[in-house]
């Protein structure tokens, strides 16, 4: 029990650590994503922690097992670099030993991970496409960057958008300059002194409306440009880029359960299997740590990962046939973790046949 709780204590305190590191580093990659949208002026400031923590809480399920799977590479490779795994054999705590506990351990990840994933991870993909929409509906300008030229396309061709600032709080423009496309021929150069933008209640169109401007028509080159000063003209915006969503991950598991159709049936069977592969993971994890005082402590990092990226992607073939009906239904990715299974176990059965002694040949008298 002793060496349980010790065991149990190295594994969790790296599990927490490297949940941190990979949230952290997912979470950044999200951001340069979403800011990125911001800056096209698509999205505002004030929604990007929402949008970040709902991609965080979708991916969950995806983040704790590899969390755990790395936790005990780099918490048993520890105790093989102390010599601490060698004391506690000697006491007879091995690795069938270390197993166990560690597969109870995975046991409760596991759980809590399949409640997510179930429950948990559809809701947060649903949040985050509402509110990416919500968004979306209501931003205007305000991400444009002031003294740079933005490009944006029209049904004529290519446009260009430039402002000499842009007031944050109204989203209101000055010093507007706009070249799109001529409808005929040649180009169309719009200077205006503000605008602000304008979505129309009935189509959902967004427009900008500009104040005090003229519209220059013509080809460049020629003399025979049509001049037309205005007080108020509206301009049409493009709608943003949607968000691409998986529309089958916003749907709850309850519409999965009651569907006959294959993509529904393979979705289900793929939320059942990420929290699953946490138990083959933390089992394929034991002998994978096993190294030597001598080797450093990332020694078998590459090849755990390597490993890691190959069931992953037997998953992801697993599905595609479950979709297809190359595999049946109730087969659906349960054939995965076997294969991961069976050789977690064929790697632990193959290190305790190379910890037992030798025996030595009994030597006859002359």
């Amino acid at each position: 029990m002793i060496l349980d709780r010790y065991l149990a204590r190295e594994i969790g305190a790296n599990w927490v650590g490297a949940a941190l590191v990979l949230t952290l580093i997912f979470a950044g990659q999200q951001v340069v994503r979403i800011l990125d949208r911001v800056v096209s002026g698509d999205l505002k400031g004030p929604v990007v922690l929402d949008l970040v923590g709902y991609t965080l809480l979708g991916n969950l399920t995806i983040l704790l097992p590899f969390a755990l799977y790395l936790a005990i590479l780099l918490g048993i490779g520890r105790l093989y670099r102390d010599s601490e795994m060698a004391a506690m054999a000697a006491c007879g705590y091995g690795e069938l030993q270390v197993a166990r506990t560690v597969g109870a351990f995975a046991l409760v990840v596991t759980l809590i991970s399949l409640a997510w994933g179930l429950w948990g991870s559809p809701w947060a993909e649903r949040s985050f496409q509402q509110t990416w929409e919500a968004a979306s509906r209501t931003t205007g300008v305000a991400g444009l960057t002031p003294g740079a030229f933005n490009e944006f396309s029209t049904r004529d061709g290519p446009g260009v958008l430039y402002a000499e600032g842009v007031e944050r709080d109204t989203g209101e423009l000055t010093g507007v300059f706009i070249r799109t496309p001529a409808l005929e021929a040649g180009e169309s150069v719009i200077v205006a002194a503000t605008g602000r933008q304008f979505r129309d209640p009935l189509s959902g169109r967004r427009f900008l409306e500009l104040e005090d401007g003229a519209r220059y028509e013509g080809e460049p080159g020629r003399g025979d440009f049509r001049i037309t000063a205005f007080e108020r003209q509206r301009v049409h915006l493009p709608a943003p880029d949607p968000v691409v969503v998986d529309d089958l991950a916003t749907l709850p598991t309850a519409a999965l359960l009651a569907s006959d159709d294959p993509e529904f049936r393979a979705e289900f069977h793929w939320r059942l299997a990420i929290p699953l592969s946490t138990l083959p993971l933390a089992l394929l994890a034991v002998p994978l740590a096993r190294t030597s005082p001598r080797q450093g402590r990332y020694s078998r990092l590459f090849t755990a990962l390597l490993l890691f990226m190959l069931y992953g992607n037997l998953m992801g073939l697993a599905r595609g046939w479950v979709e297809s009906g190359k595999v049946p239904e109730p087969v659906g990715l349960w054939w995965v973790h076997a294969l991961v299974l069976i050789l977690a176990g064929a790697m632990l059965a193959g290190g305790q046949r190379l910890r037992q002694p030798r025996k030595r040949p009994r030597r006859t008298p002359a």
